[in-house]
């Protein structure tokens, strides 16, 4: 079997939790941060190893929902996911890393599950058929199989709060930059390829996605829990719609429905 899913460097997917209603509130927001990253610990769909922005090591330091919880009540800081926004830019040398469990085939063909944090850097090893100069775009390094990105809210010191839209508005982003976790992909690195002609990828979404499927309906319900609002991006996720909903990746959607 082989590999037909790809890494880009956009968004394929983005679903969007809303928290602007309990802005105002670190209890409500620190609440919601752990029942998130709880959730995302028990699907095994985003694991953070290194987060060089707070100097965030695992190894070191234990569960991130502890060091945050400490972050928070040493200088009234809720990071929100903004600890993330290095991305696959290093800081001091460190790259920010976040790992999955996730399905592929290996390059004998059979069917293999890992924790990945890194889905540009498995795919340029499992796809060494393809030159490197084909693939521009397509096996980007860097990227989290899941990438989450936020704000931070200094209670302490207003002023030195991250807000990634207005004073006030939390908006918190969970997007997929690759394919593989649709039952459905273009197959962009094959020689001969038809976008209205999709490959099937059901093997691997089905191993995966439920989990990513359910670490979703989590977030969601737990962000209404709180009043806040939960749906999917349509902007970001419109080549991938059809597969898409505001509960996740629907694994039986039919090509051309």
């Amino acid at each position: 079997m082989k590999n037909l899913w790809v890494v880009e460097n956009r968004p394929r997917a983005t679903w969007v939790a809303d928290l602007s209603d309990f802005s105002q509130s670190p209890e409500k927001l620190s609440d919601w941060l752990n029942e998130t990253l709880q959730a995302a610990e028990k699907n095994s769909v985003y694991s953070v190893q290194q987060a060089p922005l707070i100097n965030y090591d695992h190894s070191r330091d234990g569960e991130l929902t502890g060091f945050l919880k400490h972050l928070y009540t040493s200088s009234g800081i809720v990071d929100l996911f903004d600890f993330a926004h290095s991305g696959s830019s290093p800081v001091n040398g460190i790259r920010f890393q976040s790992s999955a469990r996730i399905c592929y085939f290996n390059t004998g063909g059979t069917k293999t599950e890992s924790d990945v944090d890194d889905l540009g850097e498995l795919l340029a090893g499992l796809r060494t058929d393809i030159p490197v100069e084909e693939t521009v775009g397509l096996m980007t390094r860097g990227i989290s199989p899941l990438f989450i990105q936020g704000a931070k809210i200094n209670f302490q010191n207003p002023n030195e709060s991250v807000w990634a839209y207005k004073t006030g508005q939390i908006k918190i982003r969970f997007s997929l930059y690759s394919d593989i976790w649709f039952p459905w992909v273009a197959g962009f690195l094959e020689e001969c390829f038809n976008v209205h002609r999709p490959h099937e990828n059901h093997d691997l979404a089905q191993c995966h996605t439920p989990r990513l499927n359910q670490f979703i309906s989590s977030v969601a319900d737990s962000t209404r829990k709180y009043n806040g609002k939960w749906s999917l991006d349509l902007e970001d996720s419109r080549v991938m719609a059809w597969m898409l909903s505001d509960d996740g990746v629907i694994l039986d959607a039919v090509p051309g429905s």
